[in-house]
């Protein structure tokens, strides 16, 4: 008698089964109502082999999105001024979130806020990249800042660089959007003052 072969999935079409099926369901049911063991037996796969790959379910949602959310078109702001490329920076977040339902991100970030960084969370709204694109994205404008001797980079430390991020994700915690008036705020009030000031630190 041949023996019946395994259909156990491993590897890639482990990964697929499970992300699309966390993708169809994350659409039918939203994040709050998302539970690994409805994955698991909707994927035909076990809790344990869930967890190996994916240690929670906001990490398992985020790979998801990575792989079947929507692109989201980015152009590197590049206005000339430091305001109007802040204001282009958030003006991306404003389209990425528009994408999202509020539910799903706020739980992501709810979930992960403490032990995952923030760049991983936005990583997937844009392109398909490393947790770093964030960073890179905002060194670019600070340092076209610089040229235009608007800031000083010897001044500007990792803290500062990530800052839009925890702006970004204290806006959707506590208010669970961004609007126009919020970004007016962020950029004049909090972002653009420190910033500037870092061509006056001695």
């Amino acid at each position: 008698m041949a023996e019946k072969k395994s259909t156990r999935r491993r590897g890639k079409a482990l990964e697929d089964a499970v992300l699309s099926t966390v993708w169809a369901q994350l659409n039918k049911v939203g994040y709050e109502k998302l539970t690994i063991s409805d994955i698991a037996t909707l994927a035909g796969t076990n809790k344990n082999t869930l967890y190996r790959h994916w240690p929670t379910k906001a990490v398992m949602v985020i790979s998801a999105f990575s792989k079947y959310g929507p692109e989201i078109e980015f152009e590197q702001p590049d206005t000339g001024n430091l305001r109007d490329d802040l204001f282009g920076l958030f003006a991306y977040f404003q389209n990425a979130l528009k994408t999202l339902t509020t539910g799903m991100l706020e739980g992501v970030l709810l979930d992960r806020l403490h032990d995952i960084t923030l760049d991983r969370v936005t990583a997937s709204l844009g392109e398909r990249s490393e947790d770093n694109r964030f960073a890179k994205i905002m060194l670019t404008i600070l340092n076209h800042a610089a040229d235009r001797g608007e800031v000083d980079m010897a001044n500007i430390n990792s803290s500062l660089i990530g800052l839009p991020l925890v702006l970004l994700a204290s806006e959707i915690l506590t208010k669970g959007g961004l609007s126009d008036d919020a970004v007016d705020q962020l950029v004049t009030q909090i972002l653009l003052p420190v910033y500037l000031n870092s061509t006056h630190q001695h």
